[in-house]
């Protein structure tokens, strides 16, 4: 976690292989996170593609969302 930021996490996972990687990982670094399996909460959102980390993050009342598809949130745990 950055100084002055918090970061939460949301795991959007229909539960297929690449989902439990994925879910193995935040797990293994110690990341506290909302997992989403309803499907149709998440064709809402547009997501067509499993699974997707959504990270928001919050400093001084700023409030970013991003989104990271499998590949993209692997790298992006790799980094923390």
């Amino acid at each position: 976690m950055r100084m002055g930021f918090i970061d939460m996490y949301t795991l959007y996972s229909n539960n297929c292989r690449n989902c439990d990687t994925l879910k193995r990982k935040l797990d293994g670094a110690g990341i506290e996170y909302t997992l989403v399996t309803d499907r149709e909460f998440m064709l809402s959102k547009g997501f067509n593609k499993m699974p997707v980390l959504e990270v928001t993050s919050d400093c001084d009342g700023e409030t970013i969302t991003r989104q990271y598809l499998f590949s993209d949130a692997l790298n992006l745990l790799k980094k923390r």
